[in-house]
């Protein structure tokens, strides 16, 4: 899906939960101009029930997201060839740290499947821009956005999902500029904005 009839930039951006990566993908499009893909979670009825009970839920709630993720990739696959886009959580990300993380044994074998069955029709990023921070600062902008059935997460399973996330990547082979943004703050400085924006440009 990365063939020569792509012209334009398709940037993913990855990180674990909380870490700012809608805030960030709509910076990118805004400031480039591009087409912005956005997580849909209040599309998905499953997502909260899934957090509360995951051994009844996790499985529906990750099938949605896969198919809200295919629907919006392939819509956004005419749309490139156009103009850029902006991807705030790639669907690689949604199956390998996030699906991975909360399904085992025959679920993770159903649900694996079915991406794999997918996957040739994904358009792949050309671009990931994998967001860092400390896990502590992460726990603080999950409490501060408030969503109540993230409530409940812990430190170490954000660490888990960040080593999920950092694992996938580099089997991805995808090409990838890491950002740390324990002080970088995007929503209310402009010189943040100006810095981020200028290390992904760089590289694009």
């Amino acid at each position: 899906m990365n063939s020569p009839e792509y012209e334009h930039p398709f940037i993913g951006v990855s990180g674990p939960l909380g870490i700012g990566k809608t805030t960030t993908a709509r910076l990118i499009a805004d400031t480039l101009g591009y087409y912005l893909l956005e997580e849909q979670p209040e599309k998905n009825p499953f997502v909260a029930r899934a957090t509360h009970d995951p051994a009844r839920w996790a499985f529906a709630s990750e099938v949605k997201f896969l198919m809200l993720g295919y629907e919006q990739n392939k819509g956004a696959q005419e749309i490139r060839k156009g103009s850029g886009v902006v991807d705030d959580v790639p669907i690689m990300q949604d199956v390998y740290s996030y699906g991975r993380a909360k399904l085992k044994g025959d679920q993770w074998r159903t649900f694996h499947n079915l991406y794999q069955s997918l996957e040739p029709q994904f358009m792949k990023p050309s671009l990931i821009v994998c967001l860092q921070a400390r896990t502590g600062e992460i726990m603080r902008r999950i409490r501060e956005r408030d969503r109540d059935y993230e409530q409940k997460i812990k430190p170490i399973n954000i660490m888990y999902l960040t080593m999920l996330n950092y694992l996938w990547i580099w089997k991805s082979r995808i090409p990838t500029v890491y950002i740390q943004t324990d002080h970088l703050d995007i929503v209310n400085h402009e010189n943040a904005k100006k810095r981020m924006m200028d290390t992904i440009q760089k590289r694009l």
